[in-house]
């Protein structure tokens, strides 16, 4: 949308398609919209057009602030904006406010292990000594297995030794690590 205003102050009318805001901050609170147009019409034809029928001794401006949709970078231009940039240390506002839109967040969000890298990580764990002197226990209702380290004082609800499937379990990473 492109307005047309008349700045009494300077003697100016001005075709633009900046908010009425941006206008009254450059050209002061003494301005009048005169029109709206949709689309920008030729500004030859709006100075010849005006200068018959318009207020005599006003200056015709356009301050058309041109879309840059679509618009890019080349790659030397891109290349030499990462150059620049490159070296040059943050200052403590900027670091802080990616430390509090990181917060909370993981560095492998939105990423998933691939199967070998789960079977991996499986046979690591079973091979782990920092569990040797713990015990299994599990609760057949709700099928939790935990380590405990006293036998003799299981959580309420628990009862000692793994459940059925874990065999089920172990075999499976026994067959597909090839062992």
């Amino acid at each position: 949308m492109y307005f047309a205003y008349s700045v009494h102050s300077k003697k100016i009318i001005l075709f633009t398609n900046y908010p009425v805001d941006v206008v009254r901050a450059k050209y002061g609170f003494q301005i009048e919209q005169l029109t709206a147009h949709h689309e920008l019409i030729d500004e030859d034809a709006m100075k010849r057009h005006l200068n018959m029928v318009g207020p005599k001794g006003y200056e015709i401006k356009f301050w058309i602030k041109k879309s840059r949709a679509g618009f890019k970078h080349s790659d030397e231009t891109r290349r030499k904006m990462s150059e620049a940039k490159k070296g040059r240390a943050r200052d403590e506002t900027t670091k802080k406010k990616i430390s509090e839109t990181m917060k909370g967040k993981s560095n492998f969000e939105g990423k998933k292990h691939s199967e070998e890298t789960k079977r991996k990580m499986a046979r690591k764990k079973y091979d782990n000594k920092h569990a040797e002197k713990l015990y299994w226990a599990h609760n057949p209702r709700t099928q939790q297995e935990i380590r405990v380290k006293d036998m003799h004082r299981l959580p309420v609800g628990f009862i000692l030794g793994r459940s059925h499937d874990w065999y089920e379990r172990w075999a499976y990473f026994k067959l597909y690590d090839g062992e």
